[in-house]
This record gives C-alpha cells, sequence and structure tokens, in this order.
C-alpha cells in the first residue's frame, strides 16, 4: 500500500496539463501513486498522459471511452486507488511540492481522517491573488456535531485535502456522474464518518482561476446540476441515516445550493434571464422550507445572496436590476452591510459578551475582516458595548487582550501576522463561534 493516491480528471486542459504533472511528479513524498483519468478529453491530453507514464513508473494512466463528467472520472481513480489516503487534483491546478509529504505526515502523526490546509487562488501567469482557507483552523481534532454541522455549509469542493481510504470505500462514498457540482453531495457525506481532521498550514494547493473554466460558461444548461446535486444530497443524508441529527444544517444547505447558487448563476452566467426558472425555484423552496429564513445558519449566506434572494421573491427582473445596477455600489455602503449584519450579531448577543469577558479582561480588542463585516461588527460593539476599546494597530508593542477575525478567513490573515509580529494573544474566530460550529 502506497501512502497518498493522488486521482487527476482529465478533460480538455493540454495547456495546463504539464504544470500540473510537473508538481505532482516532484513530490517529496515518494511513496505516492498519481492516476490519471482521462474523462474521453477530444484534445491531445491523451499524448501528455502517456510521456509521463513512459517516464515516471508512479503514474497510472485510465482512459474512458465515455465522458461521465468530474465525479465519475473521480469515482474511476478511487476504485484504481491503493493509498491509505486519496487526494484529489483538478488538472489546471497545481501543488506545492511537499503538498503530499506535509499532508500525510500530520494526518498520520495525528491519526486522522482528514488533512486540510489552505489554497493560493492563481490566475494563469502564476500570480497570487489571495490565500484562503480550506476550512477553519479550528476544527483540527476530534470532528465534532458542531464541527460537522460547519462542514456541511462550508466549500465542499474535494481537492486540496487528504482523505482516509478506508472510510471512503468503506462507506461507498461516490460522485454523482454526468453531472456539476458534483462535490456537494459527496464530501459532507465523507464528514459523517470521520472522527479525527487535522490542519496543516504550511503547504499549499494553487487554485487556478481561469475565465475559460466549464464552470464559468455561459448559457449552460450545466448551471441547473446546482439543484439536481442539491436534491441528491439530500436524499443521501437521509438515506444514510444523518438527517434528523444534523436537519438545520443540511436544509441550509440545500436552500444555498438549489436556491442562492442557482439564483446568482441565473442573474449573472445568462445572456437571457430565465425567469420563468427563477419563480420555480423560489416556489418550491417557499414550498418545502417556508421558515427558512429562521434557520440557525441563515446568517451563512453571505449578505449579497441574502439581499438576491428577497429581492428575488418579490421580483426576479428586480433581483437582475438589483444585481447589475447596485450590487457593487451597495457592497461599499456600510449602513447597507450594517443592515444585512447586524441582526446576526443581535442575536448572539449573550455570545459576544462571554467572549469579550473572557477574552477582553481590560476592554482592548483587535478586529479583522473584509470591510462589510468588520465595519458591521464595529458598529455593533460601539453600540451595545461602549467600554470596548478598538486597538488600530496590532504588533508587539500592542496593549491588546485578544485579536477577532469576523471570519474565518480574517482568521487566517490574523495568523500570519501574529506569526510576524511574535505577539501571544488568543485569537476567535467570530463567524464560527457564533453559528455553534466551534467552542471558544
Amino acid at each position: 500500500m502506497v501512502k497518498v493516491s493522488i486521482i487527476v480528471p482529465i478533460y480538455n486542459v493540454e495547456q495546463y496539463l504539464e504544470k500540473c504533472l510537473q508538481s505532482l511528479v516532484n513530490q517529496t513524498l515518494d511513496d505516492i501513486e498519481i492516476i490519471l483519468v482521462n474523462d474521453a478529453s477530444p484534445d491531445h491530453s491523451d499524448v501528455i498522459m502517456k510521456k509521463y507514464a513512459e517516464r515516471y513508473s508512479k503514474i497510472i494512466n485510465v482512459f474512458l471511452k465515455e465522458n461521465l463528467c468530474q465525479g465519475g472520472a473521480r469515482n474511476k481513480g478511487v476504485e484504481q486507488a491503493s493509498g491509505e489516503y486519496i487526494t484529489f487534483v483538478d488538472s489546471d491546478d497545481y501543488l506545492d511540492l511537499n503538498f503530499c509529504e506535509k499532508m500525510y505526515q500530520e494526518a498520520n502523526r495525528t491519526n486522522s481522517d482528514l488533512a486540510y490546509g489552505s489554497y493560493y487562488v492563481v490566475n494563469e501567469k502564476g500570480d497570487i491573488a489571495n490565500e484562503r482557507l480550506i476550512y477553519p483552523v479550528e476544527f483540527s481534532g476530534t470532528i465534532t456535531d458542531g464541527k460537522k454541522c460547519g462542514l456541511i455549509n462550508k466549500g465542499a469542493f474535494p481537492w486540496g485535502k487528504l482523505f482516509k481510504t478506508k472510510i471512503w470505500k468503506d462507506n461507498k462514498i461516490e460522485f454523482p456522474q454526468h453531472l456539476k457540482y458534483e462535490d456537494a453531495p459527496t464530501i459532507p457525506v465523507f464528514f459523517m464518518y470521520a472522527k479525527m481532521c487535522c490542519y496543516v498550514g504550511d503547504s499549499h494547493y494553487y487554485y487556478l482561476k481561469r475565465a475559460n473554466s466549464v464552470m464559468n460558461a455561459k448559457n449552460g444548461e450545466h448551471h441547473k446540476d446546482a439543484q439536481k446535486t442539491a436534491l441528491i444530497f439530500l436524499e443521501r443524508m437521509k438515506e444514510r441515516g444523518f438527517y434528523k441529527k444534523y436537519q438545520e444544517a443540511v436544509d441550509q444547505c440545500v436552500v444555498e445550493r438549489y436556491y442562492s447558487v442557482y439564483l446568482r448563476r441565473c442573474l449573472t452566467m445568462y445572456d437571457e434571464v430565465p425567469y420563468d426558472n427563477i419563480k420555480t425555484t423560489q416556489k418550491n423552496i417557499l414550498a418545502w422550507y417556508p421558515n427558512y429564513k429562521e434557520n440557525k445558519y441563515y446568517y451563512s449566506f453571505v449578505g449579497e445572496d441574502r439581499m438576491r434572494m428577497g429581492i428575488s421573491e418579490i421580483s426576479p427582473e428586480l433581483a437582475y436590476v438589483w444585481d447589475k445596477s447596485y450590487c457593487k455600489l451597495m457592497n461599499r455602503d456600510n449602513e447597507v452591510n450594517r443592515a444585512w449584519y447586524l441582526p446576526f450579531y443581535q442575536k448572539n448577543r449573550e455570545k459576544i459578551k462571554q467572549c469579550f469577558e473572557k477574552y477582553a479582561p481590560n476592554n482592548k480588542i483587535y478586529v479583522s475582516g473584509n470591510k462589510g463585516k468588520k465595519e458591521a461588527f464595529l458598529f455593533y460593539i460601539s453600540q451595545e458595548f461602549p467600554e470596548i476599546q478598538f486597538i488600530e494597530i496590532i504588533d508587539e508593542h500592542a496593549a491588546t487582550d485578544c485579536a477577532i477575525g469576523v471570519n474565518p478567513s480574517a482568521c487566517l490573515e490574523m495568523i500570519n501576522l501574529l506569526k510576524e509580529s511574535q505577539l501571544q494573544i488568543p485569537l476567535i474566530n467570530l463567524e464560527d463561534y457564533l453559528n455553534d460550529y466551534i467552542t471558544i
């Protein structure tokens, strides 16, 4: 048994494939296998695959006669995998050369079922746009029920992680075939069986953001797959006996995929907006989840999506006008951000108070985050807790009790900043604490 099986679905990526493969064949962990699954690709990816297989014995080539989409191709890769862990890499992306080694070492040391880290968003020149967490750092360790709810509602993409192969195969976890958005009904199911996970902070996945990707193709029928896979996820959670225990998290995920994601696509990815589809979608959601706004995880939606969903209930045409004409302007408007986020903070006043009592004995805090959420939180604190002082600059001389990141990405920035400043203060992941995903 090898330590890690790397599974790469391949379709129409000949211009990106070599860069991906170079990052795989040069991994510092020797005990790996690289399973390349050609998903009936019509380009010359097969030539590149054969060339690399001749040079590197660790490469296993699989050629499909029928296009199964990424999910089906990954399933074929899992069938071939003999590794203790499996990891998925999209064929236009690439890895740090120590990715597998770092991930495996920590997963093995902690006996984890899942290892994860952060990733860089890059353009086609290789320029790094930003760094993002795959899951919050605080999810590392025992996977509690609260964390499982968080994992259900966080990104479901399969890449950038190590999965324990035994759990995957023993529980017959599979991606749906012939569908896009195939990750949504699949990755959260794995979390239901996992007991331990670990965060690895010093090796990265490189996610290529390109305009000509399939998911960014305009006017495609595949955008409806967001709705199909949302319902597949709901059915899987019911069939496997997890729905009752995690009902609110599952329902929130279904609403997001079936309504929010599809609505966003309808308003941005079609030359002629399919208003009838939007109306049908809204009608279904209100029939299935008439009180979806009362779900405890409702504020997991970003403010823009809540606005789109609310306006579309009045009129999809108005939602389109707002999206095209006012969205960017309103995102910069502090009053609007307050309206989006203040109810969430007001609802959780006692939890915020407990946080301050425990971690801010001197009433001094530093707050980090994107403009909208940060400004809303600062405004709320100034109104509800006027005794709290905000520290503007954080360094080794900062007289602050704790740092608060309003969301996980802000916490990642703070982790790096605290390392640089060598400042030993608590860091609070506010959003996941208030959602009960984690405790502090």
